[in-house]
């Protein structure tokens, strides 16, 4: 299983809301705060990258 693979089926199993999206040549999962089972400040958010084949590349943690 692909390091995405797997965080996307860690918070499936959470219930945790997240959008995976293609941007460029890589991969991103974004958690957005008060979404469903994520809390938070307002506009906080947080993307992990991954490269087009799902392996892990690194997390950004935004404002």
């Amino acid at each position: 299983m692909t390091d995405i693979g797997k965080l996307k089926t860690l918070y499936e199993g959470f219930g945790i809301e997240h959008k995976i999206e293609t941007r460029k040549e890589e991969l991103v999962l974004t958690i957005k705060t008060k979404t469903k089972n994520v809390t938070g400040y307002n506009g906080f958010l947080t993307e992990f990258h991954f490269d087009s084949d799902g392996a892990f590349k690194n997390v950004g943690i935004y404002e």
